[in-house]
């Protein structure tokens, strides 16, 4: 506790040290000088191999793109320039102090209507002064064509954004938080709205349908100011069953049983209606703590009885998470340490680990209906909390149960398991089509390319802007 005190007095005292010579720079009217010294920030972030002849993509907060950056700059259109998030909060706190807030912080909440004080108005309008300013030489220095973010839902980099926008440079949201396959999920976007208003930037750019239909109806956006254009980390995912279908298939004699963990919290966490929610909640008669233990006992006892049987359990991070985990087959006697064929890991790719499976288990994630449309038995674990009533708006795909395995308890979960496991499953034809119908509705189109769509929509947008100056 002491080494995180001293820690964060070390960050705060850097903290200040770079802030206040900024300000004084920006007071002096010295902004080819500062934006000098945010170029060497942003060229730590990003590789010196950029070729010059691409127009760059500023990429706000770049670590919540998952994938979609690196898929964009394998693409011969454009250089994609990461602002490190680090930047963006330093130079917000240039101006923006809460007077409220221990660390001067302001809060998503800070940035709703109601909430917002004059004291916010006054250092907003100070920061819109000195983005104006500084922008256009950070943008020539990497020839910025287009501002790019990963959530409508983050104001606090709004700040870029549309004073970018301002200068006639498009502010352009690639929204990654777009499976809405619960109905409450819909309901936090509309409550987002309600506080929010109405949204601010050039173009947001959802997954489907579905979200696009919520936001237009909602008055977020009009019809002219958002696409559905599919998720393009599906690109992928399309390309490898197609490929899977012309090459020979033979059935692996390695079983193995791929867990796509959740926590306590799956589902709840960030969603209005569930504002208290944790992950991990000290909390344990909230959220889905029965769930998550009994599930994780079951593969661990499968793996332990069942040697033969390769388990993997995939978290997406492994801080506390893991913990839990090995905590609740430690109760249940089960030695992971010393088994070989118990794994688990935060690393690998998803979409690897489905095509090595037998049998997929998962809960309140897209991995259940990827690996339903590649022909996988997906087995979802729906007993314990997941049966409250006051939980079933928050359950992913509740309405479209009939593509999966349903357990309706733990010895349920075990035998259908086991029996997707050991008996050759071969999917139904109608039931794959199904699967396909869904995968298109919610995620993404089934005849992939959303890639491509993506680039043809930024040239669009930057092409306007060009013609509009």
């Amino acid at each position: 506790m002491f080494d995180l005190f001293i820690d964060k007095i070390r960050i705060s005292l850097i903290y200040q040290a770079q802030k206040w010579p900024l300000r004084l720079l920006a007071a002096a009217g010295f902004y080819s000088l500062i934006a000098w010294y945010c170029g060497k920030q942003i060229d730590q972030a990003n590789s010196l191999s950029r070729t010059k002849s691409k127009v760059g993509l500023f990429a706000l907060c770049p670590e919540r793109f998952r994938g979609d950056l690196e898929a964009l700059e394998s693409m011969p259109d454009f250089a994609i320039i990461r602002c490190p998030t680090s930047l963006a909060y330093l130079l917000n706190a240039l101006y923006m102090q809460n007077k409220k807030d221990p660390d001067g912080n302001y809060h998503k909440s800070d940035y709703f209507l109601e909430n917002r004080t004059n004291d916010f108005e006054k250092q907003k309008e100070k920061l819109t002064i000195f983005y104006s300013r500084l922008l256009p030489h950070l943008f020539k220095r990497y020839q910025i064509v287009a501002v790019l973010a990963p959530n409508f839902t983050m104001p606090q980099f709004d700040l870029i954004g549309v004073t970018a926008k301002g200068l006639g440079y498009p502010y352009v949201v690639l929204h990654r938080e777009g499976l809405v396959t619960a109905p409450e999920l819909i309901e936090t976007n509309r409550r987002w709205i309600n506080t929010a208003g109405r949204f601010p930037g050039s173009f947001v750019i959802v997954h489907n349908e579905i979200l696009k239909t919520t936001l237009i109806e909602s008055g977020y956006v009009s019809n002219k100011e958002i696409a559905a254009l599919g998720c393009i980390r599906m690109d992928d995912l399309i390309e490898r069953i197609e490929d899977s279908k012309k090459a020979a298939q033979q059935e692996s004699e390695q079983k193995k049983l791929v867990l796509f963990s959740f926590t306590p919290g799956s589902g709840f966490v960030g969603i209005s209606g569930a504002i208290h929610m944790k992950h991990f909640s000290e909390d344990r008669s909230t959220g889905l703590w029965r769930l998550f233990s009994a599930v994780h006992r079951v593969v661990g006892e499968i793996a332990r009885d069942h040697p033969n049987i390769e388990v993997v359990v995939k978290t997406k991070w492994a801080e506390k998470w893991h913990g839990e985990i090995e905590n609740i087959w430690r109760d249940a006697g089960i030695d992971f340490a010393s088994m070989r064929n118990l794994h688990l890991t935060s690393s690998g790719d998803a979409h690897d680990l489905i095509f090595e499976s037998t049998a997929i288990s998962s809960y309140g994630s897209t991995t259940m209906i990827e690996a339903a449309i590649v022909g996988r038995p997906v087995i979802f674990p729906y007993f314990e909390e997941a049966n409250y009533e006051e939980y079933q708006s928050y359950i992913f795909f509740r309405d479209h149960q009939d593509l999966f395995d349903i357990a309706s308890s733990a010895e349920q979960y075990r035998d259908l398991l086991l029996e997707r496991l050991y008996n050759n499953w071969n999917i139904a034809p109608g039931l794959l089509e199904r699967r396909r119908e869904v995968f298109d509705q919610y995620v993404s189109s089934i005849k992939g390319g959303a890639l491509k769509r993506y680039v043809s929509e930024i040239h669009r947008l930057t092409s306007i802007e060009q013609i509009n100056n």
